[in-house]
């Protein structure tokens, strides 16, 4: 019995420790697989984000050049073919930032701002983004604001106007010729923190119930008959609700088969204090900056487009600009010449945008130091620019006559104090 009983024993450990060798092993297998599956998500990224800078290279010239097109001839700008060319442009640009959107969601490396913001600034851009493409198919797109206009709340401008020009979009796209898009904002202030409530409404077919919860996957349509009708990635509204999402609230969508759909996005709002909105002094105009400060400008970006394109859209606002087509040659004109601002691309061969800023920075104490601001088709390295002390702005590919105005009058205006 004695024999018995330590062989039952003997029997147990061997087991014990058998299962524990099999356990170990699960084990190690997981962890080698999750391993190997951030290694090609990582890897994934990297591909996407450089396919991205490939495709937004090329289109930041054909986006740049049908500008200056309008900018210079009023004819022109009223030509159909160039109405045409510059929506299909700027359809391109919202599909290709919204490949890259959604791979760094799913990623889990979108990091969202927290910027004092008037609700009324983000509602205006968006509409005057998704205007013309509505006004090409007769398409009215009335706003109803419910809300003190002068209030600012912490938030980040770009992504809630991302939510609101996609569900337009899609308003838009699905809408009968001739018919009425409504987006309506309020903030409802009775309760902490705030509530903003946006709705947008269309006048399209509607939805049936049973595929009303596919539209928030990605790559989704209803049918292949939708996209053949209507085009599309289908990964609009899948990245609103990641975004909407991640800013703490919630989407949700009413619908009826031939009566029309609306969305419903709910965000919980902070409203800015007096310490966080930065003081408003007087605008200075375009007039008024050249009177007050030398407004040199040095482009830097291996892209011969890019170069041309920028140099072309400085003078229509009012810059003297030069080109460097890399950093070596860049900092020997700094050597040479004194200018107050540095327009620099980050993705360049042999020295890159951030190894050029390095050594500008660390130029001789004779040299007096310019403005840096840096420019990307990867809208991933904003974060990282804006939170570098030695960089002075942003500017993300393609680049809007507008936006350039805006981030290098900052700068100019940063010079003169």
């Amino acid at each position: 019995m004695a024999s018995s009983g330590q062989d039952e024993k003997a029997r147990l450990h061997l087991q014990a420790l058998s299962d524990a060798a099999e356990l170990q092993a699960r084990l190690e297998d997981e962890s080698s697989r999750r391993v190997s599956a951030e290694r090609r998500l990582e890897a994934m990224e990297l591909f996407l984000a450089q396919v991205v800078h490939e495709l937004r290279t090329p289109l930041n010239g054909v986006l740049a050049n049908l500008e200056l097109i309008c900018l210079e001839s009023e004819e022109l700008a009223a030509n159909p073919s160039v109405a045409s060319a510059n929506l299909c442009a700027a359809t391109l640009r919202r599909q290709i930032d919204d490949l890259l959107d959604l791979s760094r969601i799913r990623a889990a490396r979108m990091e969202l701002r927290s910027d004092p913001v008037a609700i009324r600034d983000v509602l205006a851009a968006a509409v005057g983004i998704v205007r013309p493409e509505a006004a090409a198919r007769g398409i009215a797109i009335r706003e109803i604001a419910s809300f003190d206009q002068a209030d600012r709340y912490m938030l980040d401008a770009h992504r809630l106007a991302q939510v609101f020009v996609n569900l337009l979009h899609n308003a838009v796209t699905f809408s009968p010729v001739n018919g009425d898009v409504t987006i309506t904002v309020r903030i409802t202030e009775s309760a902490s923190p705030f509530t903003l409530e946006c709705l947008v409404s269309d006048q399209g077919q509607g939805i049936p119930l049973a595929l009303a919860t596919r539209l928030f996957r990605a790559f989704s349509q209803l049918d292949s008959e939708a996209l053949r009708s209507h085009g599309g990635s289908g990964l609009g509204l899948s990245i609103c609700h990641e975004l909407v999402t991640l800013m703490g609230g919630t989407i949700t969508l009413f619908t009826a088969e031939g009566s029309g759909t609306t969305f419903r996005v709910r965000l919980p709002l902070k409203r800015a204090s007096s310490a966080e909105v930065p003081a408003s002094g007087k605008e200075s105009t375009l007039s008024e900056l050249s009177e007050t400060v030398p407004r040199r400008v040095l482009v830097v970006d291996d892209n011969w487009t890019n170069r041309a394109v920028l140099l072309r859209l400085l003078a229509k606002i009012g810059y003297e600009a030069q080109a460097a087509a890399s950093g070596m040659e860049a900092l020997a004109m700094l050597r040479e010449t004194h200018f107050d601002i540095v327009v620099l691309d980050l993705q360049m061969p042999d020295v890159d945008g951030w190894e050029t800023l390095s050594r500008i920075r660390a130029l001789d104490a004779a040299i007096p130091q310019p403005r840096v601001i840096v420019c990307s088709a990867q809208t991933m390295e904003r974060e990282t620019a804006l939170h570098a002390a030695e960089v002075d702005g942003f500017l993300c590919k393609p680049i809007s006559v507008r936006e350039l105005r805006s981030v290098l009058d900052g700068a100019a205006r940063a010079c003169s104090c």
